[in-house]
């Protein structure tokens, strides 16, 4: 009894102190975000001359001297001085360090007039680099030729030598943490939005891409702020945010062109009507749909043309047959099973089993629980299409940072249950077992998380956990 009193005492003064409740959501989320800043700021120490890194910088540093009309990895030379690896542009008829050796490495395809991934990020990188370190020659912190060890800088001159481009991914990632919380919150509630935010801070997939030049954290920031301008577009009636909607949708194809793949949820938002006060009968032809297709064309027109004017497709990669029998990185990760993507998601953040659970109930409900349906179709999407095409596509392989963008709606459909079992126990026990079990099973999981996601920046430089 004396606990059940205390219950009811902590209830009545959280409901009625607004302010209260105010400055615990501001603190929360601000010990979220600061919780996911510092699992990543190892990137500004790491080396950052592998793979697609290599591209993104390249290219951005050929944007700023010479512009648009040579994006392309072509005339890029890249070579160490005594503390980092500098970036420079060839002699017009030389095809450059880059280029030589990623042919070196049997990767020729490469060689084109026109740089296959859009150009956003790269010109992210470059106006970074005019922000914070104009004068300077684009460089990056590098292993020797031995990989035995890294090179001598001091930790403050890697931190100003490479912080222009290493701060673009962490700092998309704090935006996408924060539109996660108010996302889960316009949904459910501030608590369901700060326990998904916290989801996404721990993530090993977005430690990893957080802590590379990759521009994975930049798409799953304008996919989730797309999803969140769009469910207000809906449930508000809003032509405003119909607006925004087309801006970040347009932004996320300047990034990655496998933003295609959140059309059909899009879609399926406008028919599904997340609120019941919403709709549930929808002309063929929608104003709020109609004006962000039209925004989303508008936005990304100028760049599809060109690509299409080169290849004849607007989405074209770069391909070439048997390349998963001889480059090492495509052999890697055609080795994977067909399954990575189900089960290594909930091995990274064993809570996500439960938001497993969450998409069965609301795929059995439908329109019963529309907000877990939206969500479930979100997260679906991006599964299903990229299992069935990493599998069919020997230029691809399972790899967890392509599901970057569908984490938000596990997240925080994951947090939704995780609060509905809390309430549950707590109701049946009449104390408050449930919030301590619930902070348990939190603390564990986080901590299995953070394991994970810190293993390569602190451990080892090579991927080797099946994500």
């Amino acid at each position: 009894m004396r606990g059940c009193h205390l219950k009811v005492i902590m209830e009545n003064f959280i409901i009625k102190n607004r302010t209260f409740r105010t400055f615990v959501c501001i603190a929360s989320i601000f010990a979220v975000l600061a919780i996911g800043i510092f699992l990543r700021t190892n990137s500004f120490y790491l080396r950052h001359n592998t793979g697609d890194q290599r591209a993104y910088v390249g290219v951005a540093a050929k944007l700023d001297h010479l512009g648009f009309s040579e994006y392309n990895l072509r005339r890029i030379n890249i070579a160490p001085d005594e503390d980092f690896l500098i970036y420079s542009i060839a002699d017009k008829n030389d095809e450059g360090d880059l280029m030589r050796q990623l042919k070196k490495e049997g990767t020729s395809f490469y060689d084109l007039p026109l740089f296959h991934a859009p150009p956003l990020f790269a010109y992210a990188i470059m106006l970074s680099h005019r922000l914070f370190a104009d004068g300077k020659p684009y460089r990056v912190v590098y292993y020797n030729e031995s990989k035995e060890e890294i090179t001598k800088t001091r930790p403050k001159n890697k931190l100003y030598g490479q912080f222009y481009c290493t701060i673009i991914p962490i700092f998309f990632n704090c935006l996408t943490i924060l539109f996660c919380f108010l996302l889960g919150k316009f949904l459910f509630s501030a608590r369901i939005g700060i326990l998904s935010a916290l989801l996404m801070a721990v993530s090993p997939a977005s430690i990893l891409a957080s802590q590379r030049i990759w521009a994975d954290e930049v798409l799953t920031f304008f996919i989730l702020a797309t999803m969140l301008f769009w469910y207000l577009a809906v449930y508000r009636n809003s032509l405003f945010f119909s607006i925004l909607t087309g801006c970040s949708y347009g932004l996320s194809f300047l990034t990655k062109d496998s933003s295609l793949l959140l059309f059909l949820p899009l879609i399926a938002c406008l028919y599904i009507s997340p609120e019941d006060n919403v709709r549930t009968k929808i002309p063929k032809i929608d104003l709020k749909l109609v004006l962000f297709i039209i925004i989303t064309v508008l936005i990304t027109l100028p760049w599809y043309l060109t690509v299409i004017k080169h290849y004849g497709t607007p989405f074209y990669n770069p391909h070439e047959a048997g390349i998963s029998s001889r480059v090492q990185w495509f052999a890697f990760i055609k080795q994977r099973p067909w399954y990575t993507y189900l089960f290594g998601i909930p091995f990274q953040v064993p809570i996500y089993v439960i938001g497993y659970i969450g998409i069965l109930i609301a795929m059995f409900k439908l329109t019963k629980d529309r907000k877990g349906l939206f969500l479930a179709v979100w997260f679906l999407s991006y599964l299903i299409i990229l299992t069935i095409t990493t599998k069919m596509n020997e230029m691809l392989g399972p790899d967890h940072r392509y599901m970057l963008p569908a984490y938000p709606a596990l997240a925080i459909l994951s947090s939704k249950y995780i609060d509905t079992i809390r309430i549950k126990i707590n109701n049946k026990t009449h104390i408050l077992f449930g919030n301590l079990l619930v902070l348990i099973v939190l603390i564990v999981s986080c901590y299995w998380s953070v394991k994970v996601g810190t293993y390569y920046s602190i451990t080892r430089d090579e991927i080797m956990f099946p994500f």
